[in-house]
């Protein structure tokens, strides 16, 4: 599908359903936190991982919901319009954590995907690192190094985020999904709501079709949370995608925004 076409999908279908109004704010303001002291974090982190105590990576619940998210890292290899389009035409629930170096490739795509209420637009970090109190590394991609690198790896993205959106971001997915527990106290200072994942969709972008269709299908659980891409297209993954939706809804999956929900289980036990 060509970008033009999947444009006017995307234009056709918010005039055609209801979607929340964009306010755009050319110099947007973010409440200022008093932050966490750097003599809190005088001392080197002990923890540093995914599923540390204070990320969020399922939800509580007996009910069969799944949470779909896509994280959006940087441009370099552009952006899954085929997918976006397959969200966008059967209204599937997705929150989007979307990165400032793929923002600055896809300003008016942000702002009209937005406006879509079944999507969510949350922070996924204005450098994309890791977020660590001292340069600690994933991936081989060196984490922030410092109270102030923490709050403005989360502060500089919102400000993005907002200016374009109207949207003053909640949540926090950090660049490889990786925190120590200072940074995550930072977060916690700050209001801002850690999110990790229970269930590895695409291995980082890296799955075939068939071993994304197996991560999502082969023991989904009440209340997960799905980590995948949307800024590495991929025919097979997004065939395997489409295969793995049409499964889960069979057995009775229904697919969930994170916000609003209450009772947010801690860590993946």
């Amino acid at each position: 599908m060509s970008k033009t076409r999947f444009l006017i999908i995307l234009i056709t279908l918010l005039t055609s359903c209801a979607h929340r109004p964009i306010h755009l704010k050319s110099d947007p303001k973010i409440k200022p936190t008093k932050g966490v002291s750097p003599k809190v974090i005088s001392n080197k982190p002990k923890k540093w991982g995914t599923n540390l105590e204070g990320i969020l990576t399922n939800i509580k619940t007996k009910r069969k919901i799944m949470a779909l998210t896509f994280d959006a890292c940087d441009n370099f290899a552009g952006t899954d319009y085929e997918l976006i389009n397959y969200l966008i035409e059967n209204k599937i629930r997705a929150t989007l954590f979307v990165s400032y170096k793929w923002i600055k490739h896809n300003r008016e795509l942000l702002k009209k995907i937005s406006a879509l209420n079944f999507f969510q637009i949350e922070n996924h970090g204005f450098t994309h690192r890791p977020l660590s109190v001292n340069g600690a590394s994933a991936y081989g991609i060196r984490g922030t190094n410092s109270y102030l690198e923490v709050k403005n790896e989360v502060l500089e993205n919102s400000r993005q985020i907002a200016s374009i959106t109207g949207i003053n971001p909640q949540l926090f997915r950090s660049g490889t999904a990786h925190y120590d527990e200072m940074s995550i106290k930072i977060l916690k200072d700050m209001k801002v709501k850690p999110i990790g994942f229970s269930i590895n969709g695409d291995g980082g972008g890296k799955y075939s079709g068939d071993q994304l269709y197996s991560a999502l299908t082969s023991n989904p659980r009440p209340g997960d949370i799905v980590i995948m891409h949307m800024n590495k297209p991929s025919a097979s993954r997004l065939k395997g995608f489409k295969s793995a939706i049409e499964k889960l809804k069979s057995e009775k999956f229904e697919f969930v925004l994170l916000r609003n929900l209450s009772t947010p289980k801690f860590n993946n036990n």
